[in-house]
């Protein structure tokens, strides 16, 4: 027998069924994230108990068997069907690629040395591992335990140290600024509420609460569901919008985002993506009770938008129509002012690549973006970090699709000055992503936050869309 006790072929297999198993774990551990659709998630615990189940067999192709070659042939039979289902679940065969390892171990294993080697009798082993050792004995300290771990045991440390070294950058803090000197927004326009109080709160289905402020007029002809922006809270120059609204007859739902102002959550941060999405469908269905004979309009703004945007696959009320203030569309966009919107947001990308890569199991609850608000501000009662969960929650990642497929009219919104977002571009991709459906209007020298001054405009829109 080659190669000391252990042919050359059986080694590679482990090791290949050791890689196959790591990674089958690792993989079926992250497609069971918090953000992961639900057949993704269907997919994760079959990787996890066939990699399971070749770590197993690692331990186990130590020794000859007669039954190995069969236990090798099941194990890889499901390493490969976990991936046939995870190839299905995510749209891409190119996972099927990873099929490769369990199926070469497989072929060292019923090889011919291969099949030898299994079927060698205890008796014959004993004394091939006793010759083994003495022919070992000879060699130096460091040697004997290189030797010893073998070509398996320095790829499982290799592999636990790189999972380790992983983990440990994707939840390292990162150096984020603390409170600005000056707001990285015009705040000269807007008024502030910082001591009003909500109208109640809507129970969302992890139990907290999302609170809400509702300006009802008598005899409504119409409801708005509206989220504010980044960091912000309704009370922080939003509540002039349900004033406006409620006098021209429409009834206005302003929302806390979970997390922000007076509803419940960690400030800054989302269990998970959907979580966020389920929420804005629940003040939906909620707005949908309280006003059941009226047309129902969803909107937002800035960062608001985006969370309207993602949740619209969750919404199963019908909406009458959308409306967005100043609309933040997401990242891939390219609606960003170029010259100087970074002096509101700064980004810490680690935990952001760390929380998409892992569907939100790692660096999601790390802050990633942190806001250019001033200590009087954050006192007040905005938000100066998001978590990379937050973050990714708001950013309309798939606002281009999404836009395209809206039921019911768009109306857009944004100032000629607006100093984080360029008003050409919001204006362009709304029109040319909904089809040339939406109605965008570029207010003359109206700043990102000027824009909630007046929302007159907006409630004659949604008046003038009831019928869809």
């Amino acid at each position: 027998m080659s190669a000391g006790v252990r042919p050359v072929r059986i080694t590679v297999s482990r090791v290949l069924y050791l890689l196959g198993g790591a990674i089958g774990v690792v993989n079926g551990a992250i497609e069971l994230g918090p953000d992961a659709r639900p057949s993704v998630q269907a997919a994760g615990w079959p990787l996890i108990v066939s990699g399971a189940a070749a770590l197993v067999l690692v331990v186990l192709l130590r020794r000859p068997g007669r039954g190995l070659p069969v236990t090798a042939g099941v194990v890889s039979a499901a390493m490969g069907g976990a991936r046939v289902l995870q190839a299905a679940a995510v749209g891409s065969p190119a996972v099927l690629i990873a099929c490769l390892l369990p199926v070469v171990a497989l072929l060292g294993v019923i090889g011919s040395e291969g099949r030898a080697w299994t079927r060698t009798p205890a008796a014959e082993w004993a004394s091939l591992v006793a010759a083994d050792r003495a022919r070992r004995a000879p060699r130096g300290v460091v040697r004997r335990a290189i030797g010893g771990l073998g070509a398996v045991g320095i790829v499982a440390a290799v592999l636990v140290v790189g999972v380790g070294a992983g983990v440990a950058a994707a939840v390292a803090p990162c150096p984020l600024p603390g409170p600005a000197a000056r707001s990285g927004l015009d705040t000269a326009d807007g008024t502030a509420h910082p001591a009003a109080t909500p109208t109640g709160h809507v129970t969302a289905t992890d139990g907290v609460r999302l609170a809400y402020y509702a300006f009802v007029p008598r005899a409504p002809r119409a409801s708005l569901v509206f989220y504010h922006g980044t960091g912000a809270n309704s009370a922080a120059g939003y509540l002039g919008i349900g004033e406006t609204l409620r006098a021209q007859g429409i009834a206005v739902y302003l929302f806390d985002i979970r997390g922000h102002g007076a509803s419940g959550g960690p400030r800054g941060d989302t269990p998970s993506t959907p979580q966020l999405e389920q929420d804005t469908a629940s003040a939906v269905s909620f707005v949908h009770h309280e006003q059941p004979d009226v047309p129902e309009f969803v909107g937002g703004h800035s960062a608001g938008a985006g969370v309207v945007l993602n949740s619209v696959q969750r919404i199963s009320t019908p909406i009458a129509g959308y409306v967005f203030l100043a609309p933040d569309f997401g990242l891939h966009s390219g609606t960003e002012r170029q010259d100087d919107a970074s002096n509101f947001a700064t980004i810490c990308q680690r935990p952001l690549i760390a929380a998409t890569l892992t569907n939100g199991l790692l660096g999601a609850h790390t802050p990633a973006v942190s806001f250019a608000y001033t200590s009087a501000q954050i006192a007040a009662g905005l938000i100066p970090q998001y978590t990379a969960a937050m973050a990714i929650a708001q950013n309309a990642d798939d606002s281009a699709a999404v836009l395209a497929h809206l039921r019911g009219p768009v109306g857009v919104w944004i100032g000629g000055d607006d100093e984080v977002f360029d008003p050409s571009r919001v204006a362009a991709y709304a029109e040319t992503r909904t089809g040339n459906r939406a109605t965008v209007s570029i207010v003359p020298h109206e700043s990102h936050l000027g824009i909630l001054d007046d929302p007159a405009p907006m409630g004659e829109w949604i008046l003038a869309h009831q019928g869809g």
